[in-house]
């Protein structure tokens, strides 16, 4: 047991997701087989965030804190000498002033994509309601959204959004 998001006291087991069969690169192997960065300028979310993904599963030591999209995209090329079978996940703030916001970050990243030798998938986080967020002009740049505060069922259904992401 560990003490997650919001104080609420939960089982936190990782998922052991195997393959049925070998596929392209990159696996899914359950949550602990990802690599996250996660961008918020708000150093308590990033601390609710981080809680909330290991609870789930997912490896505190793969999970890459960052304060804004110019530091997103920094640790972006970074990782990009890491284990190609692994997901790469951007979750990102949409408001991060003064500095990078999500919506100008995923922009970038989606220009540069077919450059990159691991693909990410970038993901909207937001305490605006999802519905209007992927009413606006930007959000063909991501792959998911999910709202604030960010909760272990959050990232839970991260976990399958990237799941369904590898998969595509």
């Amino acid at each position: 047991l560990k003490w997650c998001a919001k104080e609420c006291l939960v089982q936190c087991t990782p998922s052991n997701r195997e393959r049925d069969a070998p596929r392209a690169m990159p696996t899914y192997n359950g949550p602990e087989s990802v690599d996250l960065i996660v961008a918020d300028d708000e150093e308590d979310n990033l601390d609710v965030c981080e809680m909330s993904l290991t609870c789930h599963g997912f490896d505190e030591d793969t999970i890459f804190r960052v304060t804004c999209g110019e530091e997103a995209l920094e640790k972006l090329d970074e990782v990009q000498d890491g284990d190609e079978d692994r997901p790469l996940v951007l979750v990102l703030d949409l408001n991060m002033p003064p500095k990078m916001g999500g919506a100008e970050c995923a922009e970038k990243v989606r220009q540069k994509m077919d450059s990159l030798t691991r693909k990410a998938m970038l993901v909207c986080c937001s305490a605006g309601k999802v519905d209007d967020l992927k009413a606006q002009a930007w959000a063909s740049n991501f792959d998911h959204f999910c709202s604030k505060p960010f909760t272990p069922q959050t990232a839970e259904d991260l976990a399958d959004e990237i799941e369904k992401w590898v998969d595509g």
